[in-house]
């Protein structure tokens, strides 16, 4: 990795997606860390990551001037107002003419309220290229959809098991939310299986003009079980439609794995195909044990599939390439 992102404190990355193919000698991409107001422009060149300086404001006094879509929800965060100036950008996905950015919908760690993160963002693109002044649509309506599904009775809670949502992927007009938190149980029984969950959202309906709340029917949500206590860390859109799935522990349980799997349509649903381990021993400056955070998907072969891995809680992300080898 090269360089500084986030101006003077270089933190982990929670997010990215990039434009351009594979084999371009540099790919503009944009990255988010959940503690800014912005996401930041930054070239990818075979594995390395290089800043531009160039910045695409989501919150604060640079934001777009356009009206918020949908209604703010009303959430009873248990202690108030946190910082104004913080995006909680964690997802980020690339369809078609735009960038989709997404907001943890969550209360803080600290059990503070923000509004910026209950948002749902798209950033209009000129071809392969983010413009210097984008066209930038956000929405609250997302709210709407997380408050009126199986996980409506942890909308508004605490971080740690309230809704909160890590994973992002777009795929036609559909984009998918996915949740580290909570994990439902499978059945009533004791012990029973816990999955995580993943929401298909209409893009149209996020992002139709006015104020009124989402409206129609939503599809059915996506249950995966990852593994004892694990949740969801990010999600990315293949060529064909199918997810590729980041998972990790929900909170800091350093004996739950990370691991990525596919999630493979299977008639009208869908099943969870083969998992592969990732790094986990990747340390920060001050040793602390870095998350992987985001998935990107760097080119798709005959049977393969090569992806970069980054980390939050480490400086400029460790970016770690892996390569998926496709069964049957």
């Amino acid at each position: 990795m090269e360089g500084r992102f986030f101006g003077k404190q270089p933190r982990g990355i929670s997010g990215m997606a990039c434009l351009g193919r594979a084999g371009d000698a540099e790919r503009p991409c944009l990255v988010i860390n959940d503690e800014e107001a912005a996401a930041e422009i930054a070239l990818l060149a075979g594995d390395r990551l290089k800043p531009t300086g160039r910045a695409v404001p989501i919150i604060g006094k640079d934001a777009p001037d356009r009206p918020i879509l949908g209604r703010q929800p009303a959430v009873a965060c248990p202690d108030g107002v946190g910082k104004p100036n913080e995006a909680d950008g964690e997802g980020i996905a690339r369809a078609g003419a735009y960038l989709y950015l997404v907001g943890s919908h969550s209360c803080s760690g600290g059990g503070k309220f923000k509004a910026s993160s209950y948002l749902v963002s798209r950033i209009a693109l000129a071809g392969e290229a983010i413009p210097d002044r984008p066209v930038v649509e956000r929405s609250w309506r997302l709210s709407d959809a997380l408050a009126a599904s199986v996980v409506k009775h942890a909308f508004g809670k605490d971080k740690a098991s309230g809704t909160n949502i890590e994973g992002l992927a777009v795929v036609g007009d559909t984009l998918y939310a996915g949740l580290r938190t909570p994990l439902l149980p499978r059945s009533d029984a004791a012990g029973s299986p816990r999955d995580a969950v993943i929401f298909p959202v209409s893009i149209p309906a996020l992002f139709a003009p006015g104020d009124a709340p989402l409206t129609g029917a939503l599809p059915a949500p996506i249950r995966v079980e990852l593994g004892p206590g694990a949740g969801i860390r990010d999600l990315a859109a293949l060529a064909n439609g199918e997810l590729l799935v980041l998972s990790g522990p929900t909170g800091d349980q350093a004996e739950i794995p990370y691991a990525l799997h596919l999630l493979r349509r299977k008639g009208e649903g869908w099943t969870l195909g083969q998992a592969m381990p990732v790094r986990s021993d990747t340390k920060g400056a001050k040793g602390e044990t870095a998350k992987a955070e985001t998935v990107v998907v760097l080119a798709e072969g005959a049977g393969t599939i090569s992806v970069m891995v980054l980390y939050d809680n480490i400086d400029e992300g460790a970016p770690t390439r892996h390569e998926i080898i496709l069964q049957p």
